[in-house]
């Protein structure tokens, strides 16, 4: 054999295996490919869910409780500043200070009666503006003791 015939066989030879292994790449990337899961509309479904932030502090936290879901938000100190939750009792939003009381509520109760709430720093006095069935609703004020001081319209 000439040198010029070895270099061709030697050079086929490499041009085989050089399309081998391609074909084997091709392949693995194609069934890797299948594998890999694709974004769809399908329902996901969690008992619960946080949002952080980009310091990795949770801010947000969407769950099923006992009674219903819940989503509250956090300030930056991790203190629940915001309530939104469906319970067998009431569903209710509550806006709450950095201590945690609620300042402001919105609630829709079991019974029928739902209303606005205004709650003084502390809890001390409360305005109530709440309605139940049907005719005028109600405002009232209370103490920090729960004792109504005002009610418009009046009681009977």
């Amino acid at each position: 054999m000439t040198s010029v015939e070895h270099r061709i066989e030697r050079l086929e030879l490499r041009n085989r295996w050089l399309a081998t292994g391609c074909g084997l790449v091709i392949v693995t990337v194609l069934f890797g490919a299948s594998k890999i899961p694709r974004p769809s509309s399908e329902i996901i479904q969690a008992a619960g869910f946080q949002l952080v932030d980009e310091a990795g502090l949770v801010r947000g936290k969407l769950r099923m409780g006992e009674d219903g879901p819940t989503l509250v938000l956090l300030d930056v100190d991790g203190n629940e500043r915001v309530d939104l939750f469906d319970s067998a009792e009431a569903t209710a939003l509550y806006l709450r200070d950095r201590e945690g009381q609620p300042r402001v509520g919105a609630a829709q109760f079991a019974h029928g009666g739902g209303g606005f709430a205004l709650h003084g720093p502390e809890g001390v006095g409360t305005s109530v503006l709440y309605m139940q069935g049907t005719g005028p609703g109600r405002l009232s004020y209370y103490e920090s003791t729960g004792t109504e001081t005002y009610r418009f319209p009046p009681a009977d």
